[in-house]
């Protein structure tokens, strides 16, 4: 499913495929507010952070 929620809300980091499926096509540094406000709004909830440092 690709609703655009993510591209929306966090630009630098997703866009929708030829498919309409989001991808990551951005580097997280710097965007990372944006893209929690991504993770919030997705209705899916297919947006998940991993902390790598855990």
């Amino acid at each position: 499913m690709g609703s655009g929620n993510c591209v929306y809300w966090a630009p630098n980091v997703f866009q929708l495929d030829d498919d309409g499926i989001a991808v990551v096509c951005g580097d997280l540094a710097g965007n990372e507010e944006a893209v929690r406000v991504a993770m919030v709004n997705c209705p899916t909830s297919a947006i998940h952070i991993v902390d790598a440092s855990a």
